[in-house]
């Protein structure tokens, strides 16, 4: 999901800060549960089992 998306989404579904979630999505990145890439110019995060699998597929 693009990241710019990502950020305004999740505060108006989980009704908490911005800062929270930049932080979890951080943390979530150093633990490699997401991973960053871009989608037509766009940096996103996406789940990595979701995309390892998607990378094997288009290999």
């Amino acid at each position: 999901m693009p990241y710019a998306e990502l950020l305004p989404l999740a505060v108006k579904l989980l009704d908490i800060p911005e800062t929270i979630i930049e932080t979890a999505v951080a943390q979530e990145l150093a633990d490699k549960v997401l991973l960053p890439d871009s989608v037509s110019g766009q940096p996103g995060v996406f789940l990595a089992p979701l995309y390892d699998a998607e990378q094997s597929i288009a290999a």
